[in-house]
């Protein structure tokens, strides 16, 4: 026996249906698109956030245009993050702090001589710097210091006494070890100070010019330049 037809009205009058087309109307209907798991979007903001503030900077960058770049609404990043800041604050915990505690690990394990180990962590650290896109930060919070000193404040806390502490550790050990002669309190800052000088060139001044820093021969001069000058030399007569 027929399917037995079902009458439905609507706006051009009544429709038959009956049950093979209301089968093939089931089979048609398309899946729902699959929803990113929840535990990926704090990552994704993080990345949106860096391209924005690298384009924009801290003051002009709009947590709607952060939204959009990450691919949800704007009252998504307020599930994960209280506001601009703290998103601000988070992306650099996520993005630096990783690459700073692996360098702290491969000092507390080196075995061998303070100036191996300070060329090997300059080295790192221009690759970093060059290669990685922590070495977009350094811009954006120099550049919003003045406007935002707060930003300033937790980039010296979290990130800059960090590397100084870690380049610290390693002068004294040249210096118990009598491969460093002793040095001031600020030794670990003028150590740094080239890669420093890489970052804002390779994202603000190079960009200008047409012209980039090799992140490898800027490390590797630094580190031939600033061991000359800490290695213990003999008095003469």
């Amino acid at each position: 026996m027929g399917a037995a037809p079902v009458l439905t009205q609507g706006a051009a009058g009544g429709k038959l249906l009956t049950s093979q087309s209301l089968m093939g109307a089931v089979m048609t209907v398309e899946p729902a698109p699959r929803r990113r798991r929840k535990e990926a979007r704090p990552g994704e903001l993080l990345d949106a956030a860096l391209t924005v503030f690298s384009e924009k900077g801290y003051a002009a960058a709009r947590l709607d245009e952060v939204a959009a770049r990450a691919g949800v609404s704007k009252g998504t990043i307020y599930l994960y993050f209280s506001g601009k800041e703290e998103l601000f604050k988070a992306m650099v915990r996520a993005i630096v702090l990783p690459n700073l505690a692996g360098l702290t690990d491969l000092v507390d394990k080196h075995q061998g001589p303070a100036s191996a180990l300070l060329a090997e962590v300059l080295r790192r650290l221009g690759d970093l710097i060059s290669t990685h896109k922590a070495g977009r930060i350094p811009k954006i919070v120099i550049a919003e210091a003045g406007t935002f000193p707060e930003l300033a404040r937790f980039w010296v806390a979290e990130v800059v006494e960090r590397g100084r502490a870690l380049i610290t550790a390693i002068l004294d050990r040249g210096v118990a070890s009598g491969e460093f002669s002793p040095q001031g309190a600020e030794a670990a800052l003028v150590v740094i100070s080239p890669l420093l000088m890489l970052a804002l060139w390779n994202t603000a001044l190079g960009p200008a010019v047409g012209r980039s820093l090799d992140g490898a021969a800027v490390a590797r001069q630094a580190a031939e330049i600033v061991l000359n000058g800490l290695r213990c030399r003999e008095e003469s007569p």
